[in-house]
């Protein structure tokens, strides 16, 4: 299919991708702000907290930190 000179598919394709990808950096900025928005809250009150909620304090380890597998550091925790 060709509309005048160009060509509908690559078009379709290409505006598809762009509309997936503005809708992803949507969500993403909406997260964003809600977490910005949120109150720290203690460690203590997690249990009582529903949804996203932010931590603050300081990470102390209990027993061995671990490795981190790219860079070799001792660490906490690594995903």
């Amino acid at each position: 299919m060709v509309l005048g000179d160009a060509p509908l598919v690559p078009v379709a394709i290409a505006g598809g991708i762009g509309l997936f990808l503005l809708a992803a950096g949507l969500r993403e900025g909406y997260r964003t702000v809600g977490l910005w928005r949120s109150r720290p809250v203690a460690i203590g009150d997690l249990s009582a907290a529903s949804g996203a909620v932010t931590v603050s304090g300081r990470a102390e380890r209990l027993d061995a930190t671990t490795r981190a597998p790219l860079t070799g550091t001792d660490c906490l925790a690594y995903a």
